[in-house]
Parts: structure tokens; C-alpha cells; sequence
């Protein structure tokens, strides 16, 4: 009896210790242990990785350098038209224009009637400013007004102007041949009056703003010569039009007027009139280098009449608009404006 029960705790023992075993059998056989050639395969997967991400950076960033015979790709440009031209530099800016790269002005010059040949006495003057009074001021100053003691006093308390202004005949045109047409170039100065065909006159604005400008200079200041005089010159290149002019003052400031946009009335029995957009460049003066560029645009309109005397006089109305200018680009809004008055009238040494 003694001896029954210690057989009986072996046996259990023993089965306990078979069934734990085949327990840790099963939990090794639902977790296998990594093969050595599974480890070499996951080596050779992550070589393989490395490999083609230095690939890929080397195509998102391209080095030339250490591939010789490789040649950049072309640039990508997106365009709107197919045109080899280049883009205009501003592009849907409303009616904002560029005064640094102007298209082709659509006439070459003013027209004045044929009848106006020659010289006239000029008399304007100031009735209206409106905006900003200094930007009206300086447009005013700078397209023929002067820099003189006298020039403030005149637009402020809106003087009388007098000077002498001078027509002549339009520079002449290169003749097209046309022989295999028949036909002939088209005279850019010619206008229909009265059922005939009649070849404008153009004025001398050179003549013009040097005679304005100097009849500032007050009568006591020496004139030595021509060193104290207003000097201004055509910079067009010399092909006869006035698109392009600078001028110079006794005080040595220097400002260009370029004529950007053109449109023309030609002369009729309503009358004739421009319309022109200035480009006016001056120096910044003080510390500051470089020019300033402003805008200004000038519309004249004139009839012809008759005084009191039954003389021949023309009488106009002058409307100067000034925009501000951005990079080259003129605004489409106005700052400022100044109406004036203008009457030409035969000098009485000169008959009609």
C-alpha cells in the first residue's frame, strides 16, 4: 500500500512534464525562428532599396558634372501662343501702359491745316487745375513751363504766356517704288478740305519750347551769347519727326520728352486736334541715382476763327492729364488735371 503511491506521484509527474513539452513544441512551431536564408534574402532587399532611392535622387536632381555625355533638358515654358516672339511685358493691367516698350505709334506726327505755314505769336494760359495741385504743377513745369523765378507765380495765379511758336513743312519721305502696283504710298501729312487733297504742316517744337522757355528769363538777367539760354534738340536720330526731344535749362536741368502714344484729328472744317502720352525723364537729384519717369498725357483741340479785326486766329483748349507710373507702367487713373487756354495770332510784322 506503501509502496503504490509514490509510483502514482512519478507517473503524474512524468505526464505533466510530456504535456508542458508538447505545448512548447506547438508555441515554437507558430513562431519559427528567421531561416539564415531569409536573412540573406531581407539583406538583399534592403541593398536593392538603398540602390534605387540614390537613383531616384539622382534623377529628381540631376548632376551633369558626373555625366558628361548627358545634356540638360529643355526648359518648360508655358505659353499662351505658339508666337517666337517674347510675352508683352505687362499683360491685362486694364488700360495701364508700358512706357518703356511702346508699340508703333499709329500717326508720325501732329498735322497742322497748310495755311498755318510759318510763324506765329502764341498766347496760353492756365483756367483749371484739378487733383493733385503738385503733380499738375511739375507735368506743367516740365512740357514747356520752365524752371524760371518767375514759372510758379505764373501757373499759381494763372498769367498770360506769351511767346513765339513756328509751322513748317513735314520732313520728306522716302518714295516707294511701285511699279508693278501702280500705286503710291500713302502721305502720312495729307488730310481732305473741301474736296482737295492738301499736305499738312507739322509745328517746330525745338523752336517751340526754347521760345517759351526763355521768355521767362527775366529781362535784367545777363544773357552772355547763348550760355544763359534754354537749348533743346530733336534725339530721334535725326529723321525728321519730333517724336523724341530733350532740352536744357539755364539751371542745368536736363529733361526728355518722348511721345509713346499718338492719335490725330486731322484738320477739317470742325476742326483738328492730338492726342499724345509723354514720356517725361528727369534726374532724381539730391542722393538719389538713377532718372524719374513720368507720364503725361495731352490732348489739344483748335478752329479756326477770326478777332475782332478780321485777322486769322486759331483758338485751342489743352487738357493735361498725369498718371503715376509703377516699374515703366503708366496707371490708368489720372492724378491730376490742367485745362488751359491757347490763341495763335499772326505777328503784326508778319503779314497773313
Amino acid at each position: 500500500m506503501t509502496n503504490s503511491v509514490p509510483k502514482t506521484i512519478t507517473t503524474f509527474i512524468l505526464t505533466s512534464l510530456l504535456f508542458l513539452s508538447e505545448i512548447n513544441a506547438i508555441i515554437a512551431l507558430a513562431s519559427p525562428p528567421t531561416p539564415v536564408k531569409d536573412c540573406a534574402l531581407s539583406r538583399r532587399n534592403w541593398i536593392a532599396g538603398a540602390a534605387f532611392a540614390s537613383t531616384t535622387s539622382s534623377i529628381v536632381n540631376p548632376s551633369y558634372a558626373t555625366t558628361p555625355q548627358s545634356s540638360p533638358p529643355p526648359p518648360l515654358i508655358l505659353s499662351k501662343s505658339s508666337s517666337t516672339s517674347p510675352p508683352p511685358r505687362i499683360e491685362e493691367l486694364g488700360a495701364g501702359f508700358d512706357l518703356l516698350s511702346p508699340p508703333p505709334l499709329k500717326a508720325v506726327d501732329a498735322i497742322y491745316p497748310s495755311s498755318l505755314l510759318g510763324l506765329w505769336q502764341c498766347q496760353r494760359v492756365v483756367v483749371l487745375v484739378e487733383g493733385d495741385k503738385d503733380q499738375a504743377r511739375l507735368a506743367w513745369k516740365v512740357l514747356g513751363g520752365g524752371d524760371a523765378s518767375v514759372s510758379d507765380d505764373v501757373f499759381a495765379k494763372q498769367k498770360i504766356e506769351r511767346f513765339y511758336t513756328k509751322f513748317i513743312d513735314p520732313p520728306t519721305l522716302p518714295t516707294r517704288s511701285t511699279s508693278d502696283t501702280g500705286t503710291t504710298t500713302k502721305n502720312p501729312y495729307g488730310y481732305e478740305y473741301q474736296g482737295q487733297t492738301l499736305t499738312g504742316v507739322v509745328v517746330d517744337r525745338v523752336f517751340e519750347m526754347e521760345s517759351r522757355l526763355n521768355e521767362k528769363i527775366p529781362q535784367e538777367q545777363p544773357t552772355p551769347g547763348n550760355t544763359n539760354k534754354n537749348t533743346g534738340q530733336l534725339i530721334n536720330g535725326g529723321g525728321g519727326d519730333s517724336t523724341a526731344f530733350k532740352y536744357e535749362t539755364v539751371k542745368g536741368a536736363i529733361v526728355e520728352l518722348v511721345v509713346v502714344d499718338r492719335t490725330i484729328e486731322a484738320p477739317s472744317e470742325n476742326g483738328f486736334g492730338y492726342n499724345e502720352l509723354i514720356r517725361i525723364t528727369t534726374a532724381a537729384g539730391g542722393l538719389a541715382p538713377g532718372n524719374v519717369i513720368r507720364a503725361a498725357r495731352v490732348k489739344r483741340r483748335f478752329r479756326r476763327a477770326f478777332d475782332k479785326d478780321g485777322n486769322r486766329v486759331v483758338e485751342g483748349l489743352e487738357i493735361v492729364k498725369t498718371f503715376r507710373v509703377l516699374d515703366g507702367v503708366a496707371g490708368e487713373i489720372p492724378t491730376s488735371t490742367t485745362k488751359s487756354q491757347i490763341q495763335f495770332f499772326r505777328p503784326t510784322s508778319t503779314s497773313s
